[in-house]
């Protein structure tokens, strides 16, 4: 797991835990396959925001968002790849 930390930005890395607790809120109301849906979407919406706003006066926005959505999907995958290793783990 410590390989796709290389990969994460590491001002996006903070989003992992909020990402978690997000997925623990939700699971008391959803669907567990719901849950990780909004977890990705979420982690995708966030980290998209997050650098199109830091790199706004940049001409490549196409490839901000681009690589946005590539930090979503891994630090999304990072958080419910942490649940379920706690829960292997447990068990």
């Amino acid at each position: 797991m410590e390989n796709f930390f290389n990969y994460v930005k590491p001002e996006l890395v903070i989003m992992i835990p909020a990402l978690l607790a997000l997925r623990w809120l939700l699971q008391k109301w959803f669907v567990k396959k719901v849950c990780y849906v909004i977890v990705y979407v979420v982690g995708i919406v966030l980290s998209v925001l997050y650098l199109v706003f830091n790199n706004l006066y940049e001409s490549h926005i196409i490839l901000t968002i681009i690589s946005g959505i590539i930090q979503g999907l891994l630090v999304s995958f990072i958080s419910v790849l942490i649940k379920r290793r706690n829960n292997n783990a447990s068990n």
